[in-house]
């Protein structure tokens, strides 16, 4: 449930590919910018995190 700028840091040290907010959470504007510089595209759920997971986990795992 974090949104401020550290939420970018950790996903640069961690390589991820991304960020997912969850609850319709709007990043702070300073977070937007740092996410811009460092190539993390950040993505905007309105669903609860479980829900959001399960959605995830389903489009993930489904077949051609």
């Amino acid at each position: 449930m974090q949104v401020h700028v550290n939420i970018v840091a950790v996903a640069v040290l961690k390589e991820l590919v991304g960020i997912v907010l969850v609850q319709g959470r709007e990043p702070a504007e300073e977070t937007l910018k740092k996410a811009v510089e460092e190539h993390v595209p950040i993505l905007i759920s309105p669903s609860p995190a479980f829900e959001t997971a399960g959605k995830l986990s389903a489009m993930l795992t489904k077949g051609p």
